[in-house]
């Protein structure tokens, strides 16, 4: 039975000896920010039920005094950031954290996070013990390690890949990880699809699994999302809605809103190459081969027009540069950019001063909520939680949220192209020449008198 821990209590002492050292992937994990004083108490405290746990083996760890855990549709994977200052250290030690042990982050009773501990870090000084826990979810794996490559197999790696579905794929690719995938909203269909499945193609040495799977996701319209069980979901833009959303007067207590323009424009052009001088011979029914039918975003500066009374004219195009398909890409993307752009020229983040909406439920991305703001002209929308931070310190508890219109996460086009079967043979023959040519060397090398029929070279011949 795992043991409650109150860090109020005790001092956390640093974590036993650790073969870990630091690599290029520690870039990715969340920044630890600057350690405070620690807060006057009693500190401001969170509903009753909603304290942070963090689990670790049989230690279940309560009383953080700084907590910082974010989750959203573009934060792959969720990460946290958990602080505690003792103002008597020398205590025995009662808690041990190690980097790289396993861990659950609860709100009450409610997962919100399944992962690993990256680092610790423990600070001393007149004012205290300061410790901090930094972790992320089991997903890291996905954007840390290379793909292709299963335990016990390292020297037979697999870098040519073909798959029925996206589901099976990510299966494949994430089970050296222990993270299993799952499709809640269905499977995904691609815009443009070339025969039956996933096209054969190669990983790149270096790639991770995210690496590869991304722009499969995005051919398939889904999003990359980690779970709270810290598994793999692939689930199309949210259409689930909140109990409650967000008003001010209300339960907003401070919001910014952004609205930009310079990257709208009222007409897309879509094309399939940059460099049209090979489409110079006109194609039958007319057309110039590159380009395709535009479209328009009246919309975008409608009442709005130049100084000379004149409708505004912003033209963009929108290059595809695929060599199969492209007529369907160029068009797809172009209807996407301006959905995209209308999506990204509005944002709202606001605070509110509780992690639940009004049935319970913790804020969660991918979600619909209303938003009704009118001191910032967002009256009666519905928009799209797009990231959660979960806060809690010297000023309380509180959820900072971004919200945008859902066209802004729609997933970019994207077309997969067959690997070549031509250049696949090419690559197989130049591997088994230049396996042939080492094993001759290696021949040559450790009998260095031997010709090539195996016989010895030069000197008499025996017998004579």
């Amino acid at each position: 039975m795992a043991e409650d821990v109150i860090l109020d209590d005790v001092v956390v002492t640093a974590p036993r000896h650790s073969n870990a050292t630091t690599s290029d992937s520690a870039a990715s994990a969340p920044k630890l920010p600057p350690a405070s004083p620690p807060p006057a108490r009693p500190n401001p405290a969170a509903p009753p039920g909603d304290a942070l746990t963090l689990l670790i083996g049989d230690q279940r760890l309560q009383g953080w005094q700084e907590v910082h855990l974010t989750r959203g549709i573009e934060v792959f994977p969720s990460h946290f950031v958990l602080r505690v200052t003792e103002r008597t250290p020398g205590q025995p030690s009662k808690v041990s954290v190690d980097p790289g042990a396993t861990c659950k982050v609860l709100i009450g009773s409610d997962l919100v996070l399944t992962g690993y501990v990256d680092t610790y870090s423990s600070e001393v000084s007149p004012r205290g013990h300061t410790i901090t826990v930094v972790g992320r979810s089991q997903t890291e794996d996905l954007v840390d390690c290379a793909a292709g490559v299963k335990p016990g197999q390292e020297t037979k790696a697999t870098m040519t890949y073909s798959s029925p579905t996206l589901l099976l794929l990510a299966q494949d690719l994430c089970t050296p990880f222990g993270i299993t995938v799952s499709e809640p909203d269905g499977e995904g269909t691609p815009l443009v699809s070339i025969g039956d499945g996933i096209p054969q193609f190669t990983i790149q040495l270096g790639q991770t699994a995210y690496d590869v799977l991304e722009p499969i996701a995005r051919w398939k319209q889904m999003l990359m999302l980690d779970g709270t069980d810290g598994n793999l979901q692939l689930a199309k833009v949210g259409t689930k809605r909140a109990a409650s959303g967000f008003t001010m007067p209300g339960n907003v207590e401070d919001a910014k809103v952004g609205f930009r323009k310079q990257e709208r424009f009222t007409i897309y052009l879509p094309a399939a190459f940059a460099f049209d001088a090979a489409f110079e011979v006109q194609p039958v029914g007319g057309g110039s081969g590159n380009y395709y039918a535009p479209v328009l975003d009246d919309a975008a500066f409608k009442s709005q027009p130049r100084a000379d009374s004149q409708p505004r004219y912003r033209p963009h195009f929108v290059v595809s540069e695929q060599n199969i398909g492209g007529i369907y890409l160029a068009e797809f993307r172009a209807k996407w950019e301006k959905s995209r752009r209308y999506g990204r020229s509005q944002a709202v983040t606001l605070t509110v001063s509780t992690w639940r909406d009004s049935a319970g439920t913790l804020w969660t991305p991918n979600t619909l909520a209303t938003v009704d703001l009118p001191a910032l002209k967002l009256a009666g929308l519905e928009w799209l939680i797009s990231e959660v931070t979960f806060l809690r310190g010297s000023n309380g508890t509180r959820a900072v949220i971004t919200l945008m219109p859902p066209e802004a996460f729609t997933p970019e086009p994207s077309l997969l192209t067959a690997f070549d079967p031509q250049i696949a043979q090419a690559q197989g023959e130049a591997l088994r020449t230049s396996k042939q040519v080492l094993t001759d060397n290696s021949r040559s090398i450790s009998n260095p008198g031997a010709g090539a029929n195996g016989n010895a070279r030069g000197g008499d011949a025996p017998g004579i």
